[in-house]
């Protein structure tokens, strides 16, 4: 699983966006697509991965999780702007996720610091 962390604390956790759909019918190929991007980042292959995410995301653009899951690779990469970005869409999605509204407000933060 993909974690981020603002000064040192994991602000997602194993309770976070399942990579299987539950209140979005997803297909087959974006499951495997995602499952695939997370792989590719698990072997440290970001670029990969993000094209797989991106995949996901014009295969199902209900779908958190990819969503999800580029924001985190984004702000590992420390583009912030892109990962606030995927984070807010995947946080549309899925509104009542509280890591995910948390982990929104320390981008906003980290941005706001000169």
């Amino acid at each position: 699983m993909i974690t981020a962390s603002i000064r040192g604390e994991s602000l997602i956790t194993k309770k976070s966006l399942s990579t299987t759909a539950t209140s979005v019918q997803v297909n087959r190929a974006a499951m495997d697509l995602l499952e695939a991007g997370l792989i590719a980042y698990q072997r440290g292959q970001p670029e990969q991965a993000r094209l797989k995410f991106e995949q996901v995301i014009t295969l199902e653009p209900e779908y958190a999780a990819a969503y999800f899951y580029l924001g985190n690779l984004m702000f590992e990469q420390d583009q912030l702007d892109l990962a606030l970005e995927s984070l807010e869409k995947a946080h549309a999605i899925d509104p009542l996720h509280e890591d995910l509204a948390e982990l929104i407000l320390s981008i906003k933060q980290l941005l706001a610091t000169p």
